[in-house]
């Protein structure tokens, strides 16, 4: 099963806020079974955070800090 989720991109560099809506999260295209994503924020226990690259670019190091995740009702 795939669950809500959102992709976005990283500005180049230096310390960002990024306000995502939780409206905006939506299951990958390929998922047979539908979950309501208010249903699944419900019951949230546990956020992952994933860094990749897309477009074949080659490995570089870095570091995304994450400090902190806030959910917002608006």
């Amino acid at each position: 099963m795939g669950f809500p989720q959102k992709n976005f991109k990283l500005t180049a560099s230096g310390f960002n806020t990024y306000k995502i809506p939780l409206k905006s999260l939506a299951q990958p295209p390929w998922v047979q079974t539908r979950v309501d994503a208010k249903e699944v924020l419900k019951k949230l226990t546990e956020v992952q955070i994933s860094v990749y690259c897309e477009g074949g670019c080659t490995p570089i190091n870095g570091t995304v800090v994450i400090d902190n995740v806030v959910f917002t009702k608006n």
